[in-house]
């Protein structure tokens, strides 16, 4: 066995598999060397046709207890596995550093025994798709972030929305519902989480009518996973009318001040 290889087999890899198993040839490299995937159970479906026969495939949402940190859990399994010898794969959708596994495994992993090292493979995240899907919206620069992360306030929430529509860069806003919505026993809020939700969504409509007129194209792609994403554009000005078509799934698209629209293309150009 190479020093390569020992260093592979000693090696927590948190691998981005885009949206609907979109990976790159070493992310597929080591899902197929795993002996242990970790991760939210439609993702693993997303990449199980490169796995082993005999690879154990889990995650620890089911048996999570209230208010557990889910994200803890899946790093202290994969390290457990590897600290035993087994090669642990911990899958994430999009990519791993834009809300992704990679940031809560490090911090969860600081002080575990047997990880050696963690490498972080990118994926393509869901603005490089949604730019894909639209033209180039996002050419001339991107500000990118969660609109309904768990923990944080309004805000701050509302800080990054005013930073956003005053820089006149393109702007993709994902987590626009919350977590807590689907999931309250694990994001427990002291309010409803879909007014949290609604609220945040009309503070981006605000603030950017504020800073662009507002004829500005707004658009919603949804289910970035599937063969033909949904999209439904709007205007700043009507985008509280299209609340109804906003999913899980879904991210809000601003192109930059600077656009050019044409036959249901966006894009600027530098």
């Amino acid at each position: 066995m190479t020093g390569a290889d020992i260093r592979r087999d000693n090696t927590l890899s948190i691998v981005g598999i885009g949206y609907g198993g979109d990976v790159t040839a070493r992310a597929a490299d080591l899902l197929g060397r795993a002996d242990l995937v970790v991760g939210h159970p439609d993702f693993i479906g997303q990449v199980a046709h490169l796995l082993k026969p005999d690879t154990e495939a889990t995650d620890v949402v089911a048996d999570a207890e209230p208010g557990q940190d889910v994200f803890a859990l899946r790093a202290r399994l994969a390290g457990e596995a590897l600290a035993s010898g087994r090669r642990a794969v911990i899958v994430t959708a999009g990519d791993p550093g834009l809300l992704g596994m990679a940031g809560p495994t490090l911090s969860a992993l600081r002080d575990q025994a047997g990880v050696q090292d963690v490498e972080i493979v990118p994926g393509l995240s869901a603005w490089q798709y949604a730019s894909a899907i639209l033209g180039a919206p996002f050419n001339g620069g991107l500000i990118t972030f969660p609109l309904c992360l768990h923990g944080e306030s309004d805000a701050d929430v509302a800080r990054r929305i005013r930073s956003a529509a005053d820089s006149g860069l393109g702007t993709c806003l994902y987590m626009l519902r919350h977590n807590g919505e689907a999931h309250p026993e694990l994001f427990p809020t002291d309010e409803p989480a879909v007014d949290i939700a609604l609220r945040r969504f009309a503070m981006v409509r605000n603030a950017f009518l504020a800073a662009r007129p507002g004829d500005t194209p707004a658009v919603i792609v949804s289910d970035l996973d599937n063969e033909r994403p949904r999209r439904v554009t709007t205007s700043l000005l009507d985008l509280h009318s299209v609340w109804g078509e906003v999913s899980d799934t879904s991210v809000l698209c601003i192109p930059g001040e600077r656009f050019t629209a044409d036959s249901g293309r966006l894009w600027t150009v530098t």
